[in-house]
């Protein structure tokens, strides 16, 4: 049935950093997210129906699988953080309305009808989508293009309301944000944002770096608070943070069988993942060489959100610990193992 969404802004107000969310049931989030966009006053700025609102996210959520890692919870809480990140920061004051539509929504839809495998794996394997997208972001594009079909599908729809040049420009910016959360271009952004975060440096008394008056200034920070919401998974409270690892990890164990029973290549890091030891090693790299970096760079531009890098550490050092407790035990095992 339909649920009572109460006031505008009644839900929206619950969604802090300790959000949860997998205490809710799909249909409640589904009432979380349509309440954000009331309360940030997207709806009303845009002339968003409700009911055109409901059946936007309600496509959207029953494209998402059931996967332990890619499914409606990860891509609530990438439009939870993104809905935070651009609250609590400057981030607000450098985006325009239509950079804040395309945000959330693209944050929503990033990963819709995600099979559950990778780029790689639907390359090896020659799948439909890889040929269709010639292996260029095979999943990202098809997200991105779910994505539409979800907005499209309805001419009551949630863009209805838009001229034809606000249309054009939360496209493109929706776009663009979801072909960003290929991890390829992960190294791009790392060292776009560092520029904006040393210009902010050198002159701490400056605003941020960048000028609202830019549309490409404006589409870098919409496609980073993206891939950010889209990699703070490891930046949660430790209980949460170890949640999302285990199901990350869980789904990255399953494409392995699947990939050995095809005899397709295996990638090193996907290895063994039954294993404890390799579990917290694979998840202390995942923050040491990916997911710090880019947080480090996020929050010096953005110190309001410090504590999310402060998280990352923590979580670091919990695994850093657990490892070599398991490294410990092995060769304490072995040694006892040696005196028989």
């Amino acid at each position: 049935g339909e649920e009572d969404l109460g006031p505008v802004g009644r839900l929206a107000e619950e969604i802090t950093w300790d959000f949860d969310l997998f205490s809710k049931s799909k249909l409640e989030l589904e009432c979380y997210v349509i309440d954000v966009y009331r309360a940030t006053g997207l709806a009303s700025r845009f002339q968003i129906g409700e009911d055109a609102l409901r059946r936007f996210v309600s496509d959207v959520q029953r494209s998402y699988h059931d996967n332990p890692f890619h499914n409606f919870y990860h891509a609530f809480s990438v439009f939870q953080v993104t809905y935070l990140l651009i609250t609590q920061t400057q981030a607000r004051h450098l985006l325009r309305d239509t950079d804040l539509l395309a945000a959330l929504t693209a944050a929503l839809c990033h990963d819709a009808d995600h099979p559950g495998v990778s780029n790689d794996f639907l390359i090896h394997s020659g799948s439909p989508l890889s040929l269709l997208y010639n292996d260029v972001s095979v999943l990202e594009n098809h997200h991105c293009r779910t994505a539409f079909e979800a907005v499209l599908a309805d001419e009551r729809g949630i863009f209805r309301g838009l001229t034809l040049h606000e249309k054009s420009e939360v496209r493109r910016a929706i776009v663009s944000a979801i072909l960003a959360t290929d991890m390829r271009h992960h190294a791009s952004y790392v060292s776009r944002m560092r520029i904006v975060a040393e210009a902010h440096t050198a002159d701490p008394e400056s605003h941020v770096a960048l000028d609202i008056d830019k549309e490409q200034d404006r589409q870098l920070l919409v496609d980073v608070l993206v891939h950010c919401a889209d990699l703070s998974g490891q930046a949660m409270a430790h209980g949460l943070a170890k949640e999302w690892g285990k199901r990350v990890l869980e789904e990255f164990r399953q494409q392995t069988v699947l990939e050995q029973r095809r005899g397709l290549p295996t990638l090193p890091f996907m290895m063994d993942l039954d294993d404890p030891l390799k579990q917290a090693t694979t998840q202390k790299n995942f923050i040491s060489f990916v997911v710090e970096p880019l947080w480090k760079v996020f929050c010096s531009v953005f110190p309001e959100v410090s504590h999310l890098r402060d998280n990352l550490t923590l979580n670091l050092e919990a695994y850093r610990a657990e490892e070599e407790a398991l490294i410990a035990a092995s060769k304490g095992a072995a040694a006892g193992g040696s005196t028989d």
